[in-house]
């Protein structure tokens, strides 16, 4: 294990005990940020003009975002602010957000750059580099990239550098887990390998920049993954699990909210208006591969009104049983699960009316997986 990521294991578990006495609710607040996800953009839509998929955002919408932050007083925060914060070296401000734009998509330079030079709002690029490498291939070939291969340029990412620190989202942007089944054994550590650890070495190539944030691709991960992601020398690791965090949630789990769309404006308002629901022993656990029958349990350490518990699987609510005396949650499945990955979540107001939630992720594989 690293040095760096024992550290964050270790502050995690100091600023747990720390805020946890006789309950989360009751203790000192705790600082929390969110992530937001952005992926591509696109001008904004003529009447009866439909988007071109679901992951471009029409620019009139994204300088809506970015002009709501503004008003509520959430402020976008750097690479090094978060670093800083988890470290214990610096303080969050009261509504922080992080913005991340993954892939590496020319729009995001085009039509996005100009709104956040606008409002001076950092955020993270995260490039999956045999991406841009293709771009850089075209380039030098003097040939333009097809307008569905839209990928950044060199120039293009290095004239951002101002405000989005530039970080890896691998290097073929696999699907992690399934590839787990294409190859064999001895196969699949080494393509994890390659695929955590030469974006390193690309981008330090490219840009003279040290690398240590991931975002998973599809926001895939089981403890294999983690477990070589850790060996690779990343210190913060992003998910698509959405909701808020703080320094109890892993620092190789961080949670990000996709934004797609279309995306309702009342929806985006109120990713901004919770708190992180503090649990443990949740099962199945993050990033766990189990059956295709897992039984969800767990216990919360907040305070919380027990009427306004909802545990859910892939958005749908699962009729869970609550014990407010041990505080656990239960919930025993009826029919099998669908193989592949799933998302769970828990959700409560706690007794002060703040509305908190957690989320995380795991896969139904229905034969034991070979680690």
């Amino acid at each position: 294990m690293k040095r760096g990521n024992i550290l964050n294991r270790v502050v995690g578990v100091i600023v747990f005990l720390a805020t946890a006495g006789s309950g989360f609710a009751a203790g000192e607040p705790e600082q929390s940020f969110t992530v937001l996800c952005y992926h591509r953009f696109c001008d904004p839509l003529k009447p009866g003009e439909k988007v071109p998929s679901d992951y471009h955002l029409p620019l009139d919408e994204f300088e809506w975002q970015m002009a709501y932050l503004k008003k509520e007083g959430i402020q976008p925060i750097s690479r090094d602010q978060l670093e800083a914060y988890w470290k214990g070296e610096g303080k969050l401000p009261e509504k922080a957000v992080l913005l991340a734009f993954d892939d590496g998509f020319e729009s995001v330079h085009t039509k996005a750059y100009p709104v956040l030079k606008k409002y001076r709002y950092p955020g993270v690029l995260f490039l999956y580099t045999d991406f841009i490498g293709w771009r850089v291939g075209r380039d030098k070939k003097g040939k333009k990239a097809p307008e569905d291969r839209d990928a950044l340029s060199l120039a293009q990412i290095e004239g951002m550098s101002d405000l989005l620190a530039i970080e890896s989202h691998t290097k073929s942007h696999l699907n992690l887990a399934k590839e787990a089944g294409r190859k064999g054994p001895a196969d699949y550590p080494k393509l994890l390998d390659l695929e955590l650890q030469e974006p390193l070495e690309r981008i330090k190539g490219w840009f003279g920049k040290e690398v240590s944030w991931l975002a998973y691709p599809f926001g895939v991960y089981t403890p294999q993954v983690l477990g070589k992601v850790e060996e690779a020398g990343y210190r913060f690791a992003f998910t698509v699990n959405p909701g808020p965090n703080d320094r109890t949630v892993p620092a190789l789990r961080l949670k990000r909210n996709l934004v797609l769309y279309p995306f309702k404006r009342t929806a985006f308002q109120a990713i901004f208006g919770t708190q992180v629901l503090h649990l443990s022993g949740e099962e199945p656990g993050d990033g766990a591969l189990v059956g295709e029958r897992p039984e969800v349990s767990g216990m919360l350490l907040d305070e919380v009104d027990p009427n306004s518990l909802v545990v859910s699987l892939d958005h749908k609510p699962l009729k869970a049983a609550y014990d407010p005396t041990t505080k656990r949650f239960h919930h025993k499945p009826g029919t099998p699960w669908r193989k592949g990955g799933h998302m769970l979540s828990v959700k409560a107001t706690d007794v002060k009316g703040k509305k908190r939630e957690n989320t995380w992720y795991f896969r139904v594989e229905p034969k034991k997986a070979k680690e």
